[in-house]
């Protein structure tokens, strides 16, 4: 007599195992012929949920490389990564590593930064929404604070938010494969990237950023004050302009409010 925990985990590697039944057919009654048909039933259900899963997760990956060989990788990954959740939502997180080391993608080198960028697209649609914890005025101390303080000047960030780096044009690359584009479709693929992805009350918004706008909202991610965050970015790019990089993230939402500090600094 077998625990339920036992045979369940004994039932589900027999689902990934290259013949079905390995490891189970001792415990299955009546006849052999029936309960194979039947364990191939359960097993491209098993392999069929997954891939759709992933290609609900990775659709411009799936675009790119067509279904065939999206539906034979994913297999792939079915076998070497079983799903570790009941929900559906958490399957494919390793994706991209996977895809790095496949030999069938190889002529693609961008394509595993490419899922990279869509797992995190998939982790901020699916974050839970954060509260403003500063709902009175959450910049006025911006607006009150004289450039020599800056070094005690912080920001608050929204936490679904998510900076990228890569050595290809991810953004122009998903931007020319998305189902209703119709623009010109070349890419210059010498080009690397800065990204940031952020979520609105309705979508996953992408945007490339400049060299020093993004060591900006780096420093600012990392907790570290306004004075140094200006001037790693003026040594990057001595025309950036400070207004108006704050005044776009303050109006997507990606700064939550800003706080003079000067024990921190």
């Amino acid at each position: 007599m077998f625990a339920l925990p036992e045979l369940q985990s004994r039932f589900y590697t027999a689902m990934l195992a290259p013949q079905p039944g390995t490891g189970i057919d001792d415990v299955l009654a009546g006849d052999a012929g029936r309960n194979l048909r039947r364990l191939e039933a359960y097993r491209r259900n098993v392999f069929a949920n997954l891939c759709t899963a992933l290609a609900l997760t990775y659709p411009v990956v799936l675009r790119i490389v067509g279904e065939v060989f999206f539906r034979e990788m994913a297999r792939a990954y079915v076998r070497a990564e079983p799903s570790a959740s009941g929900d559906l939502n958490d399957y494919g997180a390793n994706f991209a590593g996977f895809i790095a080391a496949y030999p069938y993608a190889v002529d693609l080198p961008y394509l595993a930064e490419l899922a990279r960028l869509e797992w995190h697209r998939q982790m901020l649609e699916l974050a839970a929404d954060a509260k403003n914890v500063r709902p009175d005025t959450p910049f006025a101390a911006l607006a009150t604070t004289p450039a020599d303080g800056y070094d005690a000047l912080f920001f608050e960030l929204d936490p679904a938010i998510v900076r990228l780096n890569s050595d290809w044009p991810l953004a122009n690359i998903w931007r020319v494969n998305q189902t209703d584009y119709s623009g010109d479709m070349q890419v210059d693929f010498t080009c690397a990237c800065q990204l940031l992805l952020w979520r609105t009350s309705s979508q996953v918004e992408l945007a490339a950023l400049g060299r020093a706008e993004a060591a900006l909202l780096d420093e600012l991610i990392a907790g570290r004050a306004l004075a140094p965050a200006v001037i790693l970015a003026l040594e990057i790019d001595e025309s950036f302009e400070l207004g108006v990089c704050l005044q776009r993230w303050i109006t997507a939402g990606v700064l939550r409010g800003a706080f003079f500090d000067p024990d921190r600094s």
